[in-house]
């Protein structure tokens, strides 16, 4: 019997993911500090990189039965599954209040840090 509201599909699976490393990355002491004093650019590539990973481990336990899912999965599966993370990282991201030691990070970061590498 499920109690749970929702089927575990790899794309909710991958959904859930993006939700914790946007919360991790927002409020695990030291590491949101060092995350926030980076620059809108290497943050968004090392988001992505995490999230690219993290959808791909899921994707390869559903694929080798780690993980039953109640539909099959191919390469759009895990297209779908990345979207998904994707889109629920950002709204979390946009959604969770920064810690005070992460907004005093990220004004102490130069102006022209954000443009430094346009020539």
């Amino acid at each position: 019997m499920n109690t749970l509201p929702l089927e575990l599909t790899p794309a909710v699976l991958a959904s859930i993911a993006g939700i914790l490393l946007s919360l991790s990355f927002n409020y695990i002491p030291g590491w949101n500090v060092k995350y926030g004093e980076m620059t809108s650019q290497m943050k968004s590539l090392i988001m992505l990189g995490c999230l690219l990973l993290t959808t791909g481990i899921l994707f390869l336990l559903v694929k080798f039965g780690a993980i039953i899912p109640n539909q099959p999965v191919n390469g759009w599966s895990y297209f779908w599954m990345f979207i998904f993370a994707v889109a629920s990282n950002q709204a979390t991201y946009n959604l969770s209040p920064a810690p005070a030691e992460v907004i005093t990070a990220k004004a102490q970061r130069s102006p022209f840090d954000e443009y430094s590498d346009a020539g």
